[in-house]
């Protein structure tokens, strides 16, 4: 399977869960975390401001999730550098789905050459 077809398969999935009323068991500090930082740049967030925060942790839930759910056969090395590197005091994980994605697939290009 490649990377398109996972990223594809994720995101049906997740458009299956919200058609059904269903919402990702968004992590509740990944939210506060990013209101807190909005809360420095701006004394009092705005309704906009707060809705900015839910949909950068939302898209930081999904990074995790699709790394978390990934092949583990195909993907360990990488799971296990950036496991690694946080330990060490680097946070290299992507932040986003796009960067999760970009990440896979310039493992996969060097898998397979």
């Amino acid at each position: 399977m490649s990377v398109e077809d996972s990223e594809n398969d994720f995101k049906s999935y997740y458009e299956t869960l919200i058609a059904y009323n269903g919402g990702l068991p968004i992590d509740q500090e990944i939210c506060e975390n990013h209101t807190r930082q909005i809360e420095v740049r701006a004394n009092a967030p705005t309704n906009a401001e707060r809705t900015r925060a839910k949909l950068e942790s939302t898209e930081e839930f999904m990074g995790c999730l699709f790394i978390n759910s990934s092949n583990q056969n195909r993907y360990s090395g990488l799971k296990k550098d950036l496991h690694d590197n946080f330990l060490m005091g680097r946070d290299t994980y992507p932040i986003t789905l796009q960067e999760s994605l970009h990440g896979f697939i310039m493992v996969t290009r060097l898998i397979t050459k």
